[in-house]
């Protein structure tokens, strides 16, 4: 996190999309493709500024972010402070990769194996157009790839994917609602959401219900609460009255008494989520607390019933649908 200069925070960081991809190839039989050639670049919501370069480096500057503007100087022993900065950098990035696999998923009907951004390999630059960027990625340093290469032209060999540029767009357009600050906790839903399909494919499948119900039981709570406040006041009369006072949403609000169990029977109830999105949610919570409370490791269809229905409820909650094919490693 701390550049060259050993006082001054990084404003840009960067990663690279593994297994390795071609960005926007206009030649296919071009010979020497300029891997370094950067071919997109946007200013996103909130001023996070992104370039890609078409090997696949996608890069991300936060200068202009609110989150960390005016925060460029930290004192260099603040331990704290810097992995703080780092996580929160990394989520933003892993909350785009959701976007990048659904664009490609969608678009291209591709499924590719799928990677998340470490702490650990994010590596740091002054800007954008850092002139040590084209260095470091023609280098190959362990941070970017974590696979061991012999050969010194890894690069030129042939790419497992093309990724075209129309996919890139989509992928943004999106993003850039994930960022959207009204959408509560997004970034962290989309940075969740990859990390538990990054875990059934794994097959990590109680690693990924767990972490595909976090998503559902807070996405749940913010329906609840949207419920609520939507009959705060109930006609009568041709008047609107009071109808939940604040001591009663005080109690509805409780989750010891209003668990996520209550909460999805009465949002069914009340047609605020389909039935069959109610069994799901009962399935999953089952297997949940089956993993919770007896360590009983949940199935890969349980795990994938979990993610289908956290993507299910964000599509529902924020208007935000992510879909990320599964890829095994194991071949049988």
């Amino acid at each position: 996190m701390i550049d060259s200069r050993g006082s001054a925070i990084s404003q840009s960081a960067a990663f690279y999309v593994w297994p390795a991809v071609l960005i926007n190839n206009s030649d296919p039989a071009a010979e020497n493709i300029p891997l370094e050639e950067e071919v997109f670049r946007k200013t996103l919501r909130y001023g996070i500024a992104v370039k890609i370069l078409r090997e696949g480096i996608v890069v991300f500057d936060f200068s202009d972010w609110p989150a960390e503007k005016g925060k460029r100087h930290i004192n260099p022993g603040d331990f704290d402070e810097t992995v703080e900065r780092v996580v929160r950098r990394v989520s933003v990035m892993n909350a785009y990769l959701t976007c990048f696999y659904t664009a490609v998923y969608r678009l291209q009907q591709t499924r590719m194996p799928v990677m998340r951004v470490h702490s650990s390999s994010l590596l740091q630059f002054a800007s954008l157009d850092d002139p040590t960027l084209q260095t470091t990625v023609t280098g190959c340093p362990d941070a970017f790839i974590r696979a061991v290469r012999t050969d010194s032209n890894w690069r030129r060999a042939p790419r497992s994917v093309e990724v075209q540029a129309k996919t890139i767009k989509s992928s943004f357009q999106q993003f850039d609602l994930v960022l959207d600050e009204r959408r509560t906790d997004m970034i962290a839903f989309a940075d969740l959401y990859l990390r538990s399909c990054l875990a059934c494919a794994e097959h990590e499948y109680s690693l990924a219900l767990i972490t595909a119900w976090t998503i559902i039981e807070k996405v749940l709570n913010f329906l609840w609460f949207e419920y609520l406040d939507e009959n705060r006041e109930r006609e009568r009369d041709t008047e609107s009255l009071p109808f939940i006072s604040k001591d009663r949403r005080d109690r509805l609000t409780n989750g010891r008494d209003f668990t996520a169990s209550v909460v999805s029977e009465i949002l069914s109830l009340n047609s605020r989520i389909s039935f069959s999105l109610y069994r799901s949610l009962s399935e999953v919570r089952k297997a949940r607390n089956n993993w919770m409370h007896d360590l009983k490791p949940a199935s890969r269809k349980m795990a994938r019933s979990a993610i289908e229905a956290a993507g299910e409820m964000m599509a529902l909650a924020f208007k935000l649908e992510f879909q990320i094919p599964f890829v095994s490693g194991i071949s049988v």
